[in-house]
């Protein structure tokens, strides 16, 4: 199901995506394989680590079928998946991050880049390691006779830090992300967040 999102993604090195459906109830289980995932160099290690990322439909898929909404579910796992990988998870310490921006629109990702500190893990970027604890992402679907035209993502990420001097910093990202389908493609054109500290990041474009 959803073999798009096993397609390759450029600046991740050997990262690789696999997914198993769950059900109506439990939506969809993404498993976010990392394989020596960095965007600043050739990995030096291969560290592999599975991380769940749960994607479950809460509101709006009444006029669905199961298939459309695993298909919908799948679409936009994928962009969320990647926005993860290349904002939170893979390798530490690292420099960048804008990648996670990548499924943006060109306006909603040249915002998210002045608050990158809030929409990615930027701020510890000189930690040794990231240990994600809780990636999960409720969606509310728009739906219009039939085609499921947009969704809005709320996202709860949860990760631990652990810096060069041994002791851990919570990261953490709650919110929304809105998203929107067009010529096929699943993009976020706007967010609105809050990471650990309180800082709030918001957006539209």
């Amino acid at each position: 199901m959803m073999g798009a999102m096993a397609r390759s993604r450029g600046g991740m090195h050997g990262s690789r995506v696999r997914e198993r459906a769950l059900g109506r109830a439990g939506g969809l289980l993404v498993v976010l394989a990392l394989v020596g995932c960095t965007a600043d160099a050739p990995p030096s290690r291969v560290d592999r680590e599975e991380v769940a990322l749960r994607v479950t439909t809460v509101h709006g898929d009444q006029q669905l079928s199961d298939a459309q909404r695993a298909e919908v579910e799948g679409a936009v796992g994928e962009v969320l998946s990647h926005y993860l990988v290349g904002g939170f998870l893979g390798d530490y310490p690292r420099e960048r991050f804008v990648q996670a921006f990548d499924d943006f629109t060109p306006r909603a990702a040249a915002l998210a880049t002045r608050d990158i500190t809030v929409l990615t893990a930027a701020r510890v970027g000189d930690a040794t390691e990231v240990t994600p604890r809780r990636l999960d992402a409720r969606l509310s679907l728009l739906v219009r006779d039939g085609v499921v035209i947009g969704a809005t993502a709320f996202v709860d990420v949860d990760l631990e830090a652990v810096m060069p001097g041994g002791e851990t910093q919570d990261v953490t990202l709650d919110g929304r992300l809105m998203l929107q389908e067009q010529r096929g493609r699943w993009s976020v054109y706007g967010f609105d967040v809050a990471n650990d500290d309180g800082a709030p990041a918001e957006g539209t474009g």
